[in-house]
């Protein structure tokens, strides 16, 4: 409603001339006018309400938590510091710097929020992860089964194959959560998505050297054929699971062959 008082009390001034609001603001900027000290006032007692209810909302819906909780503490006292400071200064409170600083606040944080639930991560960016899975877990049985649930995916689908294969390929595919997905690859696999399906595409790989009619195609090519998009990435996730460079292995398995 304060917004909305705020409009309609300065309407005459919006249709007065533009001589008249330029020598209303220079007046303003020397003698700030009793009206403008009282919009500016109930403005930042209002906004300041507006931000303390949100974060106290944000507070109970983490219930309690101690880690998240000291957090929104300290923005609450960040949020009034600036506050107290403009209402008690007419020149600070005339500047709007309030108002400024708490819309800054709000760009940066709901940019965080939104980017914290669209990362192909899903990691939040102001907490630590220890209690990431805390909502959606499940229990040793039922994570056993979604374990193979998605390994028997991997093994007989082989979607790894595709190079834009991401974890909410799975979630579709199988029904499963990404929430409970991350569960099963941290403590199923305890490896991650990236370690796993490289670990796939390393095996594809393999099995193509291994086999008579596909070993003297280019290394470089089959790497792309089982999935992999760069040579950096293949040469690392390569080396890491068998220890030897693709090059390396591909003499030793000539030389057997």
């Amino acid at each position: 409603m304060v917004p909305v008082g705020v409009i309609v009390y300065l309407i005459p001034f919006y249709f007065s001339s533009v001589e008249t609001k330029i020598s209303y603001l220079r007046d303003d900027l020397i003698h700030p006018h009793t009206d403008c000290l009282i919009i500016s006032i109930v403005t930042t007692i209002n906004n300041c309400i507006a931000i303390l209810f949100s974060i106290q909302l944000i507070k109970s819906h983490l219930n309690g938590k101690k880690q998240y909780t000291k957090f929104y503490n300290l923005l609450l006292l960040i949020t009034i510091i600036p506050m107290l400071l403009s209402i008690f200064n007419k020149n600070i409170l005339n500047s709007e710097i309030y108002t400024i600083f708490g819309s800054i606040f709000i760009i940066i944080r709901s940019y965080f929020m939104i980017y914290t639930y669209n990362s192909r991560e899903n990691q939040n960016l102001f907490f630590s992860s220890t209690e990431k899975y805390e909502k959606s877990k499940i229990n040793k049985e039922d994570l056993n089964l979604l374990g193979e649930k998605v390994k028997k995916y991997f093994e007989t689908k082989e979607p790894y194959l595709n190079p834009e294969f991401s974890v909410k390929d799975i979630s579709l595919s199988l029904e499963i959560s990404t929430a409970n997905l991350s569960q099963v690859f941290t403590e199923f696999f305890q490896k991650s998505f990236y370690q796993i399906i490289n670990e796939y595409r390393v095996g594809a790989v393999i099995a193509a050297l291994n086999d008579n009619e596909r070993k003297k195609e280019n290394l470089l090519h089959l790497a792309f054929a089982c999935g992999f998009n760069s040579k950096s990435t293949f040469n690392d996730a390569f080396k890491k699971v068998t220890g030897k460079t693709p090059s390396e292995y591909k003499k030793t398995s000539d030389l057997i062959g």
